[in-house]
């Protein structure tokens, strides 16, 4: 009887229609930048994603190459041994050749 409807509104026109600014238009600079930062957002969290993947793939295969070389048969002492040996022959004989090399500068100098 006296009851009247209200229209309803779709809410997509609600979507369309942004309320005015206090200035009476819409800022383009201000959407400019929330796009920007919200972009900025997105790709730093996608690239944060990213980066963590391949930081955990990379420790499951150090883990797993580990856990292999634990599970290997000990060298034999007589190879470490030789290997150490060699390492430091390698490096005495370095250490001559750098010496040498001083003491040939320092008498071309005097």
């Amino acid at each position: 009887k006296g009851c009247r409807r209200r229209r309803r509104r779709h809410l997509s026109s609600l979507l369309h229609e942004a309320p005015p600014s206090p200035a009476g238009e819409h800022s383009t600079a201000k959407r400019v930048a929330g796009f920007i930062i919200f972009g900025g957002l997105v790709g730093g969290t996608g690239t944060l994603c990213a980066w963590q993947t391949s930081r955990y793939y990379w420790k499951v295969d150090a883990i797993e190459q580990r856990k292999c070389d634990l599970r290997r048969e000990p060298d034999a002492l007589e190879s470490v041994l030789d290997e150490m040996a060699a390492v430091g022959a390698f490096e005495a004989a370095s250490k001559a050749k750098a010496k040498a090399k001083v003491t040939e500068a320092t008498d071309a100098k005097s």
